[in-house]
């Protein structure tokens, strides 16, 4: 019993000594670190203040010495501290949650039209035909041949509707426009070239079986200008409709 009681009590200085040392330690620690960064702003404050300035063979090149002695100062701190005293850095990093910036919104009160960036083009405006006549010009100087309405067949002696009526002249001579219009379509068909004029108001002339046409489609035409040639058969087909509808041409020309 007494042997036991000396060992327990032997244990416990030998713990109690422990204790105290390692705080030691510890403070001896921390001390150490204090030093070491109190020498780190001594040094580069003398080294600033007094240290001599070395000249090289070239008088423009000055040498600092604090910054030497700054930085072996802070190269044996950072060895101390990655070697003996590594648990105190160990000790000291905290585990910090990084929240993101929050994406930034954009100004309700703020409005982009990249469309005023461009030009605006306004489109364009086809010009809307008019018009009102109570009379037509001829279109060739001729005479006609055969005339608007019903009619026998010659050949086949049955009765068939013709459209418009055929003037007859000279080969080559002039075809006029009867009234002022633009060209609406220019077309090849067995009896030789159709052209086709609008005037507005749904009015429109139809000349066909013409050659040497000098006009294109879209062109403007004034009233009596010459748009073609007779053909060499020496007549021609010439038609008045109104909304697609064929109309007699004789009761509108003088």
């Amino acid at each position: 019993m007494f042997a036991n009681d000396i060992f327990k009590r032997f244990q416990d200085r030998i713990k109690a000594f422990g204790r105290r040392f390692q705080s030691q330690f510890q403070l001896r620690s921390f001390l150490i670190i204090l030093l070491m960064g109190a020498l780190l702003i001594v040094g580069h404050w003398i080294g600033r203040n007094s240290s001599p300035v070395v000249e090289t063979e070239q008088p423009e090149t000055k040498v600092d010495l604090s910054l030497e002695i700054a930085e072996v100062v802070r190269n044996e701190l950072q060895r101390l501290l990655d070697t003996e005293y590594s648990w105190i850095v160990e000790r000291s990093v905290l585990s910090t949650k990084v929240t993101p910036p929050e994406p930034e919104r954009p100004n309700p009160t703020v409005h982009r039209n990249d469309y005023l960036e461009n030009e605006v083009t306004e489109p364009e405006v086809e010009e809307v035909l008019s018009i009102s006549f109570e009379k037509i010009l001829w279109p060739a100087n001729a005479e006609i041949v055969t005339v608007f309405g019903w009619q026998r067949h010659p050949v086949f002696n049955d009765w068939r509707f013709h459209g418009g009526i055929e003037p007859f002249a000279d080969s080559n001579k002039d075809v006029r426009t009867v009234l002022p219009g633009r060209v609406k379509s220019l077309e090849t068909t067995s009896d030789g070239i159709e052209l086709v004029i609008e005037h507005g108001s749904g009015w429109d002339t139809v000349y066909r079986a013409v050659e040497n046409v000098n006009v294109n489609v879209g062109d403007k035409v004034n009233q009596n200008q010459v748009i073609a040639k007779v053909g060499s058969n020496s007549k021609f087909f010439f038609a008045l409709h109104h909304e697609n509808t064929p109309v007699d041409p004789t009761r509108y020309m003088n």
